[in-house]
């Protein structure tokens, strides 16, 4: 009996695929676009980043002027907001972004901490008082309002980007906050004297 064998023929395209490989030229390509794509990404994300951070520390000032007048209000005494490195003390420190302190008047007329603020540790961040009796500190009286402040003043916000990615607070005599806009149309913001937010 004879038998007979059937080679089957293999694919001509599953045997070229089996032979080709990556040669040395495309490597290096999609090394150099991987490459390209990370220098113009990690900038932007870097950007994004600061961004957000700003916005944060932004809201967050809002916030925390916010809870010290209503405790003003609530407790009828006077709440002083101040730069604070040690995160227990107002010790003078002009930029907030380094931390910062709320303290209540005790009826012993002694200081009582009632919130400590976290420093902002990147970025470049500088959080700074602007027309205020004093630089590094504002003072909520027992209903309220902000001692010794005959017009309006107002918290800028900047950091490593400049100027034009700088923002700030509008505050009242009466503790009311807003956000300063651009009044002028000069594409800068203007702070609470009309004069226009410079960062360094």
């Amino acid at each position: 009996m004879v038998k007979f064998y059937v080679q089957h023929a293999r694919s001509p395209s599953l045997a070229i695929a089996r032979l080709q490989g990556v040669t040395m030229i495309e490597l290096l390509s999609v090394v150099v676009i991987a490459m390209l794509l990370l220098v113009v990404a990690i900038p932007t994300f870097q950007t994004i980043r600061v961004s957000q951070q700003q916005s944060a520390a932004l809201n967050q000032t809002f916030a925390v002027l916010q809870y010290a007048r209503s405790l003003a209000m609530a407790e009828a005494t006077q709440v002083i907001l101040c730069g604070s490195s040690d995160r227990a003390t107002c010790n003078g420190i002009d930029n907030l972004a380094n931390g910062a302190v709320i303290m209540a008047r005790a009826p012993d007329n002694s200081l009582e901490l009632k919130r400590a603020i976290d420093p902002i540790k990147s970025g470049g961040f500088v959080i700074q008082l602007n027309g205020f009796a004093q630089s590094d500190r504002l003072v909520f009286d027992d209903i309220g309002e902000i001692e010794r402040l005959n017009g309006i003043a107002s918290v800028s916000f900047c950091d490593d980007r400049g100027t034009d990615a700088g923002a700030a607070l509008i505050i009242n005599p009466l503790g009311m906050v807003r956000l300063a806009t651009d009044d002028d149309d000069d594409d800068r913001i203007n702070l609470h004297d009309q004069s226009n937010l410079a960062c360094a």
